[in-house]
């Protein structure tokens, strides 16, 4: 299941791959620890390796990595939105069946989340340093059980993206747009603490997210 995301279990990250890096202020990382609150259990469903290419009608989150992978049901997920900056919303999570994390930015205004331009590829960010909506960030463990992680490297090139595939509006709930975001991502990822290679992760999600009806 997906709960709040726990920074006080993430290894110390080098410089060069901190969590917040240097657009990430203190205050910014105090205010994610204040508002980690529990989520709806989003299951484990399929321990295989999903298929990258793609990407199912139920509300998911899959990743595979060269070593192991894995797709989890979020049919039950309620994630919250958080203020980026104006513009901007961003939401996050963490597996606890998996032990991912996931950071996933959109618009703030309703009405700009079904605009056709939105349906491109757009930058990989570092864990949680997302500046723009539709950027896509995680970090996951190295092996399935694994204390070690991976964590995103920025970038945006055939094999670093996520790609909005479709964005649908599903209702409202009180001042809230309910919109489902269906992505499809490739990733360049680094072990923390580790001069390993980066390695390529894929994977695909279908998300329910709350936006500001404007």
């Amino acid at each position: 299941m997906f709960s709040a995301v726990n920074f006080a279990q993430t290894p110390a990250l080098s410089n060069r791959y901190a969590l917040m890096n240097r657009s990430c202020t203190l205050s910014r990382f105090c205010a994610l620890l204040l508002l980690c609150l529990p989520f709806t259990a989003c299951d484990l469903i399929n321990p295989a390796a999903p298929d990258p290419l793609k990407i199912d009608e139920d509300l998911h989150l899959s990743f595979k990595t060269p070593d192991w992978g894995t797709k989890m049901d979020c049919t039950q997920l309620d994630l919250p939105s958080y203020g980026l900056n104006t513009q901007t919303y961003y939401t996050f999570g963490t597996s606890v069946s998996s032990n991912n994390t996931f950071f996933l930015s959109f618009p703030k205004d309703s009405s700009a989340m079904v605009l056709p331009a939105n349906l491109k590829k757009y930058p990989v960010q570092e864990l949680g340093n997302h500046t723009l909506p539709f950027q896509f960030s995680m970090k996951v463990p190295v092996l399935e059980g694994s204390r070690a992680s991976l964590i995103s490297k920025e970038g945006l090139s055939t094999d670093s993206y996520n790609e909005v595939v479709a964005v649908k509006y599903v209702g409202r709930s009180g001042p809230d747009a309910l919109f489902q975001i269906k992505g499809r991502y490739k990733m360049q990822m680094v072990e923390v603490n580790a001069p390993n290679a980066p390695k390529l992760v894929s994977g695909t999600y279908h998300l329910k997210v709350k936006t500001t009806r404007l």
